[in-house]
């Protein structure tokens, strides 16, 4: 609503009333001439009282500067809905932020976080281990789908609750160097970030050495702690190399980051190196998320049908559970099919299902690649799963070194 909106004049309070009846998140942004405006005081009470019905989700009073936050009602700074932002990205993420979590208390019956316990604990036992350093990151492996990133936030959400629920994402692909992670973080970090200065930055990072380029992308990571933010690292190839440990430039980044009041930056990737590529410094959190166990698989069928209101009988979700093959994405799938066709029907023949799950299976096997020696291995644990070194060695009468 701005002056575009209404004839001159004919804005009434009634108006703004029913304007944000509309609204799950009240924003109003404050200026040092503005702040103490009779009409903005008008909006103030508004915006309280509708918080107060609960008929908006969340007020937000945003000072663009120091003397408003001063200004500012005593009342509006006691119920800590002012807040003072230093820049633009800070007020941007808030906002970002409080939207995300009037979103999520939408979508928290269909989207429901169940099981997953052994891996956040997994996570909390590194994470508050007096011996070891404070942890400057989180590394998470596992296929796509199963819930990485939706772990990462359960995570912080019960170790960290004042960090907000919008993560930057920095995508790492398999050739970039430094200078591209620096252009994506920027950009992630800094969106509003103008053309000038975008230059001016990239100008002064391309004469720095390696060890000062790292330093430079870890600041701005580091800056999102004390807007109480963290970010993810997507890794595309780019974050480890064919041996499984971290490239030595992102190995660089995470030596410069700072590990308090959280960890800046949580790495999601689709695979977990072996114990001795792991860092040395004992300052990342690693958990590998697998499938569902049975009984996790059971629980989120139950829980999606209740929300669906579709009723079955324990050997109905059994059956669903074993077609899910206990991956989250697939429950949700299922259920779309169930509401469709019923659940006898699908259960009957579920070829459309398992179509769409092989066509899924076959775009993710035509992302790997795979040399004799990996058909031989596969081909050998099929039949017996789990072989010490040695046995696969004379097994597959190959060199050790292959």
């Amino acid at each position: 609503l701005d002056s575009e909106t209404f004839d001159a004049g004919l804005l009434s309070s009634s108006v703004i009333a029913q304007a944000l009846k509309r609204c799950d998140l009240f924003v109003l942004f404050l200026s040092a001439d503005s702040v103490t405006a009779p009409y903005v005081q008008f909006e103030i009470l508004l915006g309280i009282e509708f918080f107060a019905r609960g008929q908006v989700e969340r007020f937000l009073a945003i000072c663009i500067d120091e003397e408003a936050f001063s200004k500012a009602s005593e009342n509006v700074k006691l119920f800590s809905i002012a807040r003072r932002v230093s820049t633009v990205e800070s007020g941007a993420w808030l906002v970002h932020g409080a939207l995300v979590a009037a979103a999520s208390a939408d979508d928290q019956f269909s989207h429901p976080f169940i099981g997953r316990e052994d891996s956040l604990k997994e996570l909390e036992i590194q994470v508050i281990d007096p011996s070891r350093p404070a942890q400057k990151a989180l590394y998470v492996s596992g296929n796509f789908g199963t819930g990485r990133r939706t772990l990462v936030k359960k995570f912080f959400q019960n170790q960290y609750p004042q960090v907000g629920l919008a993560f930057p994402s920095i995508k790492v692909e398999e050739f970039d160097g430094l200078d591209e992670i620096y252009r994506k973080t920027l950009a992630a970090v800094r969106p509003a970030i103008t053309a000038r200065e975008l230059s001016t930055r990239l100008t002064a990072f391309g004469t720095a050495d390696t060890a000062e380029k790292a330093r430079q992308i870890a600041a701005l990571l580091n800056s999102l702690l004390a807007f109480r933010q963290s970010s993810f690292m997507l890794d595309a190839g780019g974050v480890l190399n064919d041996s499984g440990t971290l490239h030595p430039e992102v190995s660089l980044i995470l030596d410069h980051l700072d590990a308090r009041p959280h960890p800046p930056v949580s790495i999601i990737s689709p695979r977990m190196g072996p114990l001795k590529g792991r860092r040395s410094e004992g300052d990342t959190a690693y958990c590998s998320v697998k499938s569902l166990t049975r009984d996790e698989g059971v629980r989120l069928a139950q829980r999606l049908l209740r929300d669906a209101g579709i009723s079955a009988t324990a050997e109905q979700i059994s059956d669903l559970a074993d077609l899910s093959d206990r991956h989250p994405y697939n429950f949700y799938q299922i259920v779309q099919h169930v509401e469709h066709m019923g659940l006898k029907p699908f259960l009957a023949s579920p070829r459309e299902f398992i179509e769409w799950k092989h066509r899924q299976s076959s775009e993710y096997l035509g992302r790997i690649e795979l040399g004799a020696v990996d058909a031989q291995l596969l081909g050998l644990l099929k039949y017996i799963p789990t072989l010490d070194f040695q046995a696969i060695v004379e097994a597959l009468a190959l060199e050790p070194a292959a």
